[in-house]
């Protein structure tokens, strides 16, 4: 029966001898094959890390060639493609600038017949006190008139 090379992990070879009960030659076969074993784990593990430390380098450079591509990409836009793209990048500034000239004149209509408003309500409201005051002269001219026909009934016995 042989056993793992981990079970074996740097024994003497006359150990391997005993334990596995075999020759000198098979035991020092036995022993090199476990020490390789080792160290080829050992350069796996640092293999392993060594993908990890290149992992955000190789990232970096996919970023890097897909700026590249991007940029030659837009580069190569034709460049009537781009005069055609200003010509209507200038028509919608001048519809914005036709929009915000609108937008003043109403906003100053607007204002206008705020102020209009205003002043009716404030001659309606003038014509309405006039109103008032007339109504309550006219009701003190009553009551005194009322007043003076009382004092001349009773003055003449009624």
């Amino acid at each position: 029966m042989t056993k793992s090379s981990t079970e074996i992990n740097e024994k003497s070879i006359s150990t391997i001898m005993k334990e596995m009960q075999v020759t000198y030659k098979e035991a020092t076969v036995i022993q090199e094959n476990s020490r390789l074993k080792r160290e080829a784990i050992k350069e796996a593990c640092i293999l392993a890390e060594m993908r990890k430390d290149r992992t955000p380098l190789f990232n970096m450079k996919k970023r890097a060639e897909k700026a590249e591509l991007d940029y030659s990409i837009i580069k190569g836009i034709d460049r009537n493609e781009v005069k055609e793209k200003e010509k209507y990048i200038d028509r919608l500034l001048e519809e914005i600038e036709v929009l915000k000239k609108n937008y003043t004149l109403l906003k100053e209509d607007q204002q206008a017949n705020n102020l209009a408003h205003v002043n009716q309500l404030d001659l309606k409201q003038k014509e309405l006190d006039r109103s008032n005051k007339e109504k309550n002269d006219l009701f003190i001219r009553i009551r005194d008139l009322e007043e003076d026909k009382i004092k001349k009934l009773r003055l003449s016995g009624l």
